[in-house]
């Protein structure tokens, strides 16, 4: 399957300009990284709205369970957000329904897992839709258990995740789509990303107070409290100065580091 997205436009007028974007999706798990949350919001609902896949019209129309529990999916499209509102409105006997009639796949532990996850997972199922967006999903402590039910359909569906945390992207996501600033920075698979900054990734242990002096030094990537002392992470290609040692790349490092070059190349 491949996923053409174009001239989406992105902002509103009240608070930028109109702009389109347009990217290919060739990857069944993509990840769409971005710190702006709204914009994230936005283009994720842009996207729940696309009629074409391969170039070719696609007809759908809405389930009547979507009408009716305005879980936002349809035949094309099975859109995810951390809306869990509908829960509420759910008598007994639809929660019941809801949670029985999962179609021909079953988790051994599906009853033992969260609520939440049990109503999202349903809903992907009833809605058998090609195209699964996740927007601003907060997976949490059941991270894991999403990986496990997404790689079951990795092949069967395009699964888009929007979120600005590259920690749950560089899990559960093959291909990223950085976005910032209303343009695309990047797009590559995740562990093409994260090869390129092999062997260029230090790390210090320092003290709080000392926090100020190595930001005038250096482009800090992360900065990890310990206690009374923090770790920071930075690129160079040689150790930078005593104290630090090399440590593996991450999603996380590079999308703080692109933030960083398109600040400095906007000034």
């Amino acid at each position: 399957m491949k996923l053409s997205i174009h001239e989406i436009l992105f902002g509103s007028k009240h608070e930028m300009p109109n702009t389109p974007i347009s990217f290919v999706i060739e990857s069944h798990r993509v990840g769409i990284l971005s710190t702006e949350k709204k914009n994230l919001d936005q283009l994720a609902h842009a996207l729940s709205g696309l009629t074409k896949l391969n170039h070719g019209e696609i007809m759908f129309g809405e389930h009547s369970w979507h009408q009716k529990k305005n879980l936002m999916s349809n035949d094309f499209i099975a859109y995810i957000s951390n809306d869990w509102s509908f829960l509420q409105r759910l008598s007994l006997k639809e929660k019941y329904t809801l949670f029985t009639n999962i179609g021909h796949f079953s988790l051994p532990h599906f009853f033992k897992i969260s609520f939440r996850l049990r109503a999202a997972i349903t809903q992907l199922l009833l809605a058998k839709a090609p195209i699964w967006i996740f927007n601003q999903v907060d997976f949490g402590d059941t991270i894991d258990e999403w990986l496990d039910f997404i790689d079951t359909f990795r092949y069967q569906k395009i699964i888009i995740i929007f979120s600005d945390n590259s920690h749950f992207l560089e899990k559960l996501c093959h291909e990223v789509v950085i976005i910032e600033q209303n343009k695309v920075l990047e797009q590559a698979t995740v562990q093409e990303l994260i090869d390129g900054l092999e062997g260029i990734v230090w790390e210090k242990l320092i003290d709080s107070s000392e926090i100020g002096r190595y930001e005038e030094l250096f482009f800090i990537l992360k900065k990890t409290p310990q206690g009374n002392k923090v770790k920071i992470s930075i690129l160079s290609e040689h150790q930078p100065c005593e104290g630090f040692h090399q440590t593996q790349a991450s999603l996380e490092i590079f999308f703080q580091h692109k933030l960083i070059l398109n600040k400095l190349s906007s000034q």
